[in-house]
């Protein structure tokens, strides 16, 4: 979710705020707040308790309790301000820190993940062409889910990373990556993460392998869209598919994936963010 800022918006509780059982305060008037996206207000009482905005309808702001965690009364000052937590929501530019904790395996083998400072780093050792993903379920359609990634590998391997989707039913999956040794972002359908089918897009995209990029996949209930982008605010849609012309039932995991195609050398990506929404 991108974190929205406004210069001098304030204003005051409409009603009593308690701590711990609220996940919503009503404020005398929204107007000078953002509308959408989330944003970091500090109430007006004695510990200036911090609260993440997550939604506004009319003057009700749902939230989720940031620091400093204290009841407030009708008529306390409702400031929007930047925190520690908008400003880690900033980093890296465009895009929230991805938590991954909630998401599992599926074919890890000797692969590795972990999260710390904002960063989710995977490694995957020396092998021959195994998908090694992270997964987690789909929400109801429709939805995308995008990382912010940078990979290393050696030039003399096919070796990627990227985003997933899977039909677990049937084990069948389709990937998204750049792949750094010729310079082109693909979508590659897999019966397995062992058995290749076949390649739905292949297209050079200098400047996007080895350097920080943006890769998105959307299940809008009737399409499966690959998009890519090199700023985070423009994509390219480079691949699109039918839902169910391969993963026939649709697909229920999403996630991200790693590989390296061969026995020469490991590879490792760095996620910088991630959105699932």
């Amino acid at each position: 979710m991108r974190t929205e800022y406004r210069n001098r918006a304030t204003t005051t509780l409409a009603a009593n705020y308690q701590d711990g059982v609220d996940d919503t305060i009503t404020v005398t008037s929204a107007t000078d707040f953002p509308s959408t996206g989330q944003f970091f207000v500090r109430l007006g009482n004695t510990p200036g308790t911090l609260l993440r905005v997550t939604a506004v309808a009319g003057a009700v702001f749902s939230i989720v309790s940031e620091a400093f965690p204290d009841d407030a009364t009708s008529g306390q000052d409702v400031d929007l301000v930047v925190t520690r937590g908008a400003l880690e929501a900033m980093w890296p530019v465009r895009g929230n820190p991805l938590d991954q904790s909630g998401f599992t395996w599926v074919n890890q083998g000797g692969a590795a993940v972990t999260q710390a400072a904002g960063i989710v780093y995977f490694e995957v050792p020396s092998q021959t062409t195994d998908i090694r993903m992270r997964v987690i379920t789909a929400p109801a359609t429709p939805y995308s889910f995008t990382i912010k990634l940078r990979t290393r590998a050696r030039a003399d391997s096919a070796q990627y990373a990227g985003v997933v989707l899977r039909e677990s039913g049937t084990g069948k999956l389709m990937i998204f990556y750049g792949l750094g040794s010729s310079q082109e972002v693909q979508a590659v359908k897999f019966n397995s993460p062992t058995s290749f089918n076949s390649v739905l897009a292949s297209v050079v995209m200098k400047g996007v392998p080895f350097v920080e990029h943006w890769l998105r996949v959307t299940d809008d209930g009737a399409d499966i869209i690959f998009a890519a982008s090199v700023d985070g605010e423009n994509f390219f849609d480079y691949a699109t598919e039918a839902r169910t012309t391969f993963l026939t039932g649709g697909a229920d995991q999403v996630g991200f994936f790693a590989n390296v195609d061969g026995s020469n050398g490991e590879m490792a990506a760095s996620i910088f963010a991630g959105d699932l929404a």
